[in-house]
């Protein structure tokens, strides 16, 4: 399904059949510098969500964070609201459907 939202995406957004193809052609990280930045990047943010899907699957039960001791835990939600201030955006974006 995701593959098909991505596609369906590149449709809606391309202005003609040759950025259709281009954007298509060019779909994936090349092993230059900006590739493998975006690589760390994308582990960067998705790691600590890994790490806590990973210990609720193990112990098979979706509320395990909050089962956890009250250091571990207040360390977890304070990172978390950390990671909020700190990468959230603060410009003005417009969305995406008033921009036609």
């Amino acid at each position: 399904m995701l593959a098909f939202t991505i596609l369906g995406w590149v449709i809606f957004r391309a202005r003609s059949i040759h950025q259709i193809t281009y954007l298509l052609g060019h779909v994936g990280v090349s092993p230059d510098a900006v590739g493998w930045r975006l690589a760390y990047q994308w582990a960067f943010f998705t790691l600590p969500l890994v790490l806590l899907d990973s210990h609720a699957l193990i112990r098979h039960d979706l509320l395990a964070v909050t089962k956890l001791g009250v250091p571990l835990r207040s360390s977890i939600y304070g990172l978390m609201l950390l990671w909020i201030l700190i990468f959230s955006v603060r410009d003005r974006v417009e969305f995406i459907y008033f921009q036609f």
